[in-house]
């Protein structure tokens, strides 16, 4: 971490010692970055954002206050993520395996959202695993998206479609 000015990682923000975060990234209140994360340059994280394992955060993004953006998730240079958004990771989500017992990592499979440069995803939208929203693509608030977005194409509602 770097000792610029315009950085800051709030006292309560959890950073896994193995994340790296650009010069002039702000972390505010609550925020969790877990292991091997990659953030940019003067990024914003919202207060009680949760970034997972291995997620990799462009340069100048901006992710609203709530957000998760999940295990496997690429997003490119100067996105927005809203408020309460979720990048989701798993397609076929389980509590336990056929045989009633607990589900761990060594029998899951995720597949991440990508998301392009300068893409915009709205508040409470929903990303559902593997999709791709293309670059310059804006996802309207409370939208679930199910499937591909085309660059510079906007959707929206449930489940999205372009409008």
């Amino acid at each position: 971490m770097d000792t610029r000015p315009d950085s800051m990682i709030h006292e309560t923000a959890e950073i896994h010692p193995t994340a790296l975060i650009g010069d002039g990234t702000r972390i505010w209140h609550g925020a969790q970055v877990r292991d091997a994360v990659k953030i940019g340059e003067e990024c914003v994280i919202g207060a009680g954002v949760r970034i997972g394992p291995g997620v990799v955060i462009g340069n100048r993004c901006k992710i609203g206050d709530y957000a998760c953006v999940y295990e496997g998730a690429i997003v490119g240079d100067g996105v927005f993520i809203g408020p309460h958004a979720v990048l989701l990771n798993d397609k076929y989500p389980h509590a336990t395996n056929d045989d009633g017992t607990l589900q761990d990592a060594s029998n899951w499979e995720t597949s991440g959202v990508s998301i392009g440069q300068a893409a915009s995803v709205g508040a409470n939208a929903t990303i559902l695993p593997g999709v791709w929203i293309g670059p310059g693509a804006m996802v309207g608030a409370g939208a679930v998206v199910t499937k591909d977005v085309d660059p510079q194409t906007t959707v929206a509602g449930n489940p999205a479609r372009p409008i």
